[in-house]
């Protein structure tokens, strides 16, 4: 048995300031208040989107089923893609106050990934820029745009440039909300 042979005031003392110093450490990790995104009016600008949606081509031919829904407080919204041919992609949707912008960050499991750096609102559209470097090196700019149509439809537009002027779309597809009688 080993006996205490500090003074009573200092076992005292010495047992305050563990307290203290644990309830301090308690406190810095203390989480943000929920729903701190949800209360920024930036962090809705992209909510037309949100839903379960049948997406089609411009010649009508459907190119597959998304799911867009907010997670984590409405800080963030998560796609979930599956085309038509099976092939499944994710992108996470947020706007980081630090920065003031919006970003995507999308990848599917053919191994594609695009960071979709910089996004804002521009009118009534969501639009999203960034850039892929291709197997030879090559850089691809990348434009990412959401048309909010109306309240059961959405058109995406994704352009691809190498010189940042000429543009070709590489994929136009019109967004029927799951439920609505709306043709493709």
């Amino acid at each position: 048995m080993t006996l205490d042979r500090r003074p009573a005031a200092a076992r005292t003392l010495l047992s305050a300031l563990l307290v203290v110093a644990v309830a301090a450490a308690a406190a810095g990790q203390a989480p943000p208040p929920r729903g701190a995104c949800d209360s920024l009016p930036e962090a809705h600008q992209l909510d037309f989107w949100i839903g379960t949606w049948r997406v089609f081509l411009p010649d009508g031919t459907k190119a597959g089923e998304n799911r867009i829904e907010p997670i984590l407080a409405h800080c963030a919204l998560l796609e979930n893609w599956t085309s038509e041919r099976g092939v499944q992609g994710k992108s996470l949707n947020f706007f980081d106050p630090s920065s003031r912008r919006w970003r995507q960050l999308w990848i599917d499991e053919t191994g594609t990934v695009i960071d979709f750096g910089r996004g804002g609102l521009v009118g009534n559209a969501m639009r999203f820029h960034g850039s892929t470097t291709g197997k030879d090196g090559a850089v691809v700019q990348q434009r990412l745009t959401f048309h909010p149509v109306a309240v059961d439809t959405v058109r995406q537009v994704w352009e691809q440039s190498d010189d940042g002027n000429t543009w070709r779309v590489v994929f136009d597809g019109r967004y029927v909300r799951h439920g609505s009688d709306l043709p493709p």
